[in-house]
């Protein structure tokens, strides 16, 4: 499945630009484990899987692996935005530090297929 084109929604009821992504269930650790990953019918939910790539969570149960499958993740806007300056002088010496930061926000890596758990 490789990337999951656009993976921000906003949404009633969800954050804004909140990452709408396949559900990652694990990876696919050998042949065996693909033959095994079937819909109630038998067939094969990720049939062109490789050992190595992610195994997706058939949410809505209809046995395919689609855009019906994405679910919100979070989001990468912080919960929490945090500062502290600091100053002080002494003679002809001046000392000053910023600290900042953000907590409570979701990344999403780009670079790879989606493991959004």
């Amino acid at each position: 499945m490789g990337q999951q084109g656009n993976v921000t929604k906003t949404d009633n009821g969800q954050p804004i630009g909140s990452f709408f992504v396949l559900e990652s269930m694990g990876v696919f650790q050998d042949q065996a484990a693909i033959d095994a990953y079937v819909d109630a019918r038998g067939q094969k939910i990720q049939p062109n899987a490789q050992p190595g790539d992610l195994q997706y969570r058939d949410t809505d149960g209809n046995g395919v692996i689609n855009d019906l499958d994405r679910i919100y993740a979070g989001s990468y806007q912080p919960r929490l935005y945090y500062g502290i300056n600091l100053g002080a002088n002494y003679k002809s010496v001046d000392l000053s530090l910023d600290f900042y930061g953000n907590s409570g926000n979701k990344i999403y890596n780009g670079r790879r297929p989606s493991a959004t758990r």
